[in-house]
C-alpha cells in the first residue's frame, strides 16, 4: 500500500465570500413540484437508508441498512422497485457481525455492485466490502479489503473499463486516525491497486467519481476541513484543495459538474450548530463561489445533484436539533447558489433526506429515514413531478372573432435566459391540450401554430360557453418540453367573440 504524503494544504478561508442563503434575493418566483406519490418500506425495528437511483428500467433502487435494534449488528437490505414505487423484490446482506452500505451503482449487465464495510468477515475490524449481485439481488461474489484496523467505503464508481473503484478510509482504529484511501478492481472484484493519502490529521473519503480523463476525484474530510483529491487514472496524486470555514466543517456529497468544475456539499458551524454549506469549484479545485443555507437550528445537507438546466438540487435536514427532531428537506437552487425553491417534507420526529436524484422526467426522488435515530424508523420514498420553467406567452389573434375564417392560431414563446427555444419538442407543445401542428423560430422566439378551427370547437364545447357574454376573456395555457426533459408553461389571455 503506497503512502501519499501532501505538501502544504492550501486552505481556502472563504469567509468574506459567505453568504446566507434565505437572506438573498431568490433567482424567481417558483412553487416546489408537487408530489406524485410517497411510499413506505419496512424491513425490521430500524430501517436507514443510504442511497437511491433510478435504474434502467424506469424503477428505483435503494440501499441501506436494516436491523432487530437501534444498535448494531445491521445487515444491507436492497429495495428494487418499480416506476411507482411499488417493490418488485427486495433482499439483505450480511453475517453475524455489523454490515453495512456506503453506496451502490447499478452495472452494466444490470446488476448492482453494493460498497460498505463488514465485520462479519475479513482481516480486521471492519473490511470494505464490495458485493456484486445480479439483476433480481442474488449474490454473485463479493469481497474484502483492508488490514486489521478499520477499513470502510463510503462511494463507488463502476469505471469505464468494466471494473471498480472505491472510496473510503484504511487504517482506523478507537486510537488512530485513518487516511483516505482508494481502491481499483478489476471486473471480478481482484484489486488491481490501491492507494492513501493523507497527513497527520484524520481523513475520509465520502464521495467519488471518475473524471473524463479517466482519472477520480475524492471528496471528504482532513480533521474539521473539507478535502478535494484529484488524480491519475492510476492513482496518483494531481492535486488537492482543502476548504475551511468554521470550527467543525463536514463533507457529505461531491459531484462532478458539467463545466468540468466540482459541487461539494455539507455542514458548517460558523453562524449556528450547523448550517448547509456549498461549495462550487473550478475543475482545478479553486472556489467560484459558496454559499450556507438554513435557519438557527440544525440544518444539514446530506447529498447533491446537477440538474438538467445547470443548476443543483441538495436534500437533508432543516430545524434539526442535534438528531432528536428535524424535517426533510429538499432546496433547488440556480447555477450560482442563488434559491428557487424549497420544500420539506415532515413525518414525525427526526426525519432527514439521505439521497436526492433527478429522475428521467425531469422530476425529482428523494428517500427519506422516517423515525428518530434510536428508535424504529423506515425508508420513505417521495417521487416529486417534474419541475416546470416559466415561459412568456403571447397568443395571435388577441382578439378571437368565432364568425371569421382562418387557418391558424399563433403562439409566440419566449423562455427564460439559460433556455434555447431550439430545444423545444414540436410534439409535446400544447395550447389546453390541443397539440401543435407546426412551428418555426425567429430571432430567438418560437412560433407554435395551431389549427384554429380546432381550437374554436374546443372554446365552444367548454361548459361555460353558452352563458358567457358577447364578449369574454379567457386564459389559454401554453405547455410544452424541452429535448432535456424540462417541462414548461405559459399563458396568455385573449378575448372571445362569440358567434
Amino acid at each position: 500500500m503506497k503512502k501519499v504524503m501532501f505538501g502544504a494544504m492550501l486552505t481556502l478561508l472563504l469567509i468574506s465570500m459567505l453568504t446566507m442563503a434565505f437572506n438573498v434575493q431568490v433567482t424567481m418566483s417558483s412553487e416546489p413540484p408537487p408530489t406524485e406519490w410517497g411510499r413506505t418500506y419496512n424491513q425490521s425495528y430500524v430501517d436507514v437508508p443510504d442511497t437511491i437511483i433510478q435504474t434502467a428500467d424506469g424503477g428505483y433502487a435503494i440501499v441501506g441498512q436494516t436491523g432487530p435494534s437501534d444498535t448494531p449488528p445491521f445487515d444491507i437490505w436492497l429495495v428494487k422497485t418499480n416506476a411507482t414505487g411499488h417493490v418488485e423484490w427486495n433482499r439483505t446482506y450480511g453475517g453475524t457481525g455489523d454490515d453495512a452500505a456506503g453506496d451502490f451503482v447499478q452495472t452494466n449487465d444490470y446488476g448492482y455492485a453494493i460498497a460498505g464495510y463488514t465485520t462479519s468477515k475479513g482481516a480486521g475490524q471492519h473490511d470494505m466490502w464490495l458485493v456484486k449481485v445480479n439483476s433480481t439481488g442474488h449474490v454473485e461474489w463479493d469481497r474484502t479489503y483492508g488490514s486489521t484496523n478499520i477499513d470502510v467505503a463510503d462511494s463507488i464508481v463502476q469505471t469505464r473499463d468494466g471494473g471498480y473503484a472505491l472510496a473510503g478510509m484504511a487504517g482506523g482504529s478507537p486510537t488512530a486516525h485513518g487516511d483516505f484511501w482508494l481502491v481499483k478492481t478489476n471486473a471480478t472484484g481482484h484489486m488491481e491497486w490501491n492507494r492513501t493519502y493523507g497527513t497527520a490529521s484524520p481523513e475520509t473519503a465520502r464521495s467519488l467519481d471518475q473524471t473524463s480523463d479517466g482519472g477520480y476525484a475524492m471528496a471528504g474530510n482532513i480533521g474539521d476541513d473539507w478535502l478535494l483529491v484529484k488524480t491519475n487514472s492510476t492513482g496518483h496524486m494531481e492535486w488537492n484543495q482543502t476548504y475551511n470555514l468554521g470550527s467543525n466543517d463536514e463533507v457529505h456529497s461531491a459531484i462532478l459538474t458539467k463545466d468540468g468544475g466540482y459541487a461539494i456539499v455539507g455542514h458548517t458551524d460558523l453562524s449556528g450548530p450547523y448550517n448547509v454549506w456549498l461549495v462550487k469549484t473550478n475543475s482545478t479545485g479553486h472556489a467560484e463561489w459558496n454559499r450556507t443555507y438554513g435557519r438557527a437550528d440544525v440544518d444539514d445537507a446530506m447529498s447533491i445533484v446537477q440538474t438538467s438546466e445547470g443548476g443543483y438540487a441538495f436534500a437533508g435536514i432543516i430545524d434539526g436539533a442535534f438528531y432528536s427532531k428535524g424535517d426533510a428537506w429538499l432546496v433547488k437552487i440556480d447555477s450560482t447558489g442563488l434559491v428557487e425553491w424549497n420544500q420539506t417534507y415532515p413525518d414525525e420526529g427526526y426525519d432527514i433526506a439521505h439521497s436526492v436524484i433527478q429522475t428521467r422526467d425531469g422530476g425529482y426522488a428523494l428517500v427519506i429515514q422516517t423515525g428518530p435515530p434510536w428508535g424504529p424508523s423506515d425508508f420513505r420514498l417521495i417521487k416529486l413531478s417534474p419541475e416546470k420553467i416559466l415561459a412568456t406567452v403571447n397568443i395571435d389573434p388577441d382578439t378571437l372573432n368565432l364568425k371569421s375564417n382562418g387557418q391558424w392560431i399563433t403562439a409566440y414563446i419566449t423562455l427564460p435566459n439559460g433556455y434555447n427555444v431550439e430545444d423545444i419538442v414540436l410534439e409535446t407543445v400544447k395550447v389546453n391540450g390541443i397539440s401543435a401542428a407546426w412551428s418555426d423560430i425567429q430571432n430567438g422566439v418560437y412560433m407554435a401554430k395551431f389549427d384554429r378551427a380546432t381550437v374554436q370547437t374546443y372554446l365552444t364545447n367548454e361548459p361555460d360557453y353558452e352563458s358567457a357574454p358577447k364578449f369574454y376573456d379567457i386564459t389559454l395555457t401554453v405547455t410544452g418540453g424541452l429535448t432535456d426533459g424540462t417541462l414548461f408553461e405559459g399563458t396568455d389571455t385573449i378575448t372571445v367573440i362569440k358567434k
